[in-house]
């Protein structure tokens, strides 16, 4: 068994274990694509030999805490991870939201002009996933809207998974051609007689694919 990691192979639960599945248990050890700790688990049922001894049922016992305990590691990791990539995504379109408004500070608010995509050319590719808007507050009509956008308007009423914070609200959308948005928007407020919505949408596809 040269290929069995040093000391395992003549473990009296190893020698059992390659035993029980006979001359390809050297072969089977080099080819199994299982973790280490799968592996400790077959050796520790190998060495209980029907329960006899209470050292063997701790053995398995202490192993399949060890398979719980990576588990939950893995899930925390993971969930950690997401909200990692979540908020990086959120910043991404905060910079765009922000851009954005900027650019409309510096214009009359009776007359605004499209501000062009924000330094990203997704903003100018048809239904690309990635939008920019600008309304009337309170479900006006669109003054300006992204290239990408088209004929289309994106609709914060339909939104989902709605989070405001400081006056900047997240949330989850369906855009044109039941595309997955991330929406980040914001109330801006002139005067009394011009109050806008201004909305920056992403596609969380993208964010998806980094998480998985």
């Amino acid at each position: 068994l040269e290929h069995v990691p040093a000391g395992l192979s003549e473990h009296r639960g190893s020698r059992r274990w390659f035993a029980r599945f006979g001359e390809d248990a050297e072969r089977a050890w080099k080819l199994c694509p299982w973790p280490e700790w799968q592996i400790a688990l077959l050796v520790a049922r190998a060495y209980v030999d029907d329960w006899k001894t209470e050292e063997a049922a701790a053995l398995y016992a202490w192993s399949a805490s060890l398979t719980v305990a990576l588990a939950v590691a893995g899930l925390i990791l993971t969930s950690l991870y997401r909200q990692t990539v979540e908020q990086a995504f959120d910043e991404r379109l905060g910079v765009y939201l922000t851009t954005l408004i900027g650019d409309l500070a510096n214009q009359d608010p009776a007359a605004l002009t499209d501000p062009g995509n924000l330094g990203e050319q997704r903003f100018e590719l048809l239904y690309s996933g990635w939008y920019w808007q600008v309304r009337h507050a309170d479900g006006g009509p669109v003054l300006l809207a992204s290239s990408s956008l088209f004929s289309d308007s994106l609709d914060m009423a339909a939104a989902t998974e709605r989070n405001t914070i400081d006056g900047v609200t997240t949330a989850s959308l369906v855009g044109p051609n039941d595309q997955s948005l991330r929406v980040i928007s914001r109330t801006i407020i002139f005067d009394p007689e011009n109050r806008f919505d201004v909305l920056v949408a992403g596609d969380a596809g993208q964010m998806r694919d980094q998480i998985t």
